[in-house]
């Protein structure tokens, strides 16, 4: 998977939003970026929620959908002006949104280590920190995410 600064997405201005409207945003912009089905992203993104919450805490959430029309996993990283009322793990509000979309015609264990390397490095409250230090810095956040899902493979 690789992130690039061509999809990261700064200091977003979406007053009051909820999980359920930044989700549709978020499934708007992607699908605009990569000129793939929106309501596709956007059915798999609420799926994915009504499982659970991907706020797994530190005021980030990773929720992750799949496509038919990519055939490798692509990241998105968005931050928000405002906090982001999501049923968040830990009851914080979110204000960093980790977007990732898998291939469809893929296994979920072949991508989910993923999932699971952010979930982890959000438990550290010195990578919590670097993100929110990070809000308006695409360089640092693409290197946050990469540094987290590539010292995993790399291991």
């Amino acid at each position: 998977m690789k992130l690039t600064t061509g999809n990261v997405f700064t200091k977003i201005y979406l007053p009051k939003a909820n999980e359920i409207q930044i989700l549709s945003t978020i499934s708007q912009v992607i699908a605009n970026k990569l000129n793939i089905d929106e309501q596709e992203i956007k059915s798999g993104f609420l799926a994915r929620e009504a499982a659970g919450s991907t706020a797994f805490g530190g005021k980030v959430a990773i929720p992750h959908a799949n496509s038919s029309d990519i055939d490798e996993p692509i990241a998105f990283v968005l931050t928000f002006d405002d906090d982001i009322d999501w049923r968040s793990k830990d009851d914080q509000p979110v204000n960093v949104v980790i977007a990732l979309i898998m291939p469809r015609n893929s296994h979920e264990k072949d991508y989910h280590y993923i999932v699971k390397d952010l979930r982890d490095d959000l438990a550290n409250p010195a990578i919590v920190d670097k993100f929110q230090d990070s809000l308006d810095d695409p360089d640092s956040l693409v290197e946050l995410v990469e540094d987290s899902i590539a010292q995993k493979v790399n291991n």
